[in-house]
């Protein structure tokens, strides 16, 4: 969730930006990235976390 398609590298907040311009208001991918970004954000900065990389 931090990584582009090309592998650019991007801030979490970035990359889901970068996902939800790509698909439609209402498509399955903006709905279920939508749903899911609070969960995704948490379990990325738990991950950060663990790398001791923080925010």
């Amino acid at each position: 969730m931090t990584t582009g398609p090309a592998g650019q590298s991007f801030d979490f907040d970035a990359r889901i930006d970068e996902i939800l311009v790509r698909y439609e208001p209402g498509s399955e991918v903006h709905n279920a990235i939508s749903k899911a970004r609070p969960y995704l954000g948490a379990a990325v900065e738990r991950t950060r976390n663990r790398l001791g990389i923080g925010a």
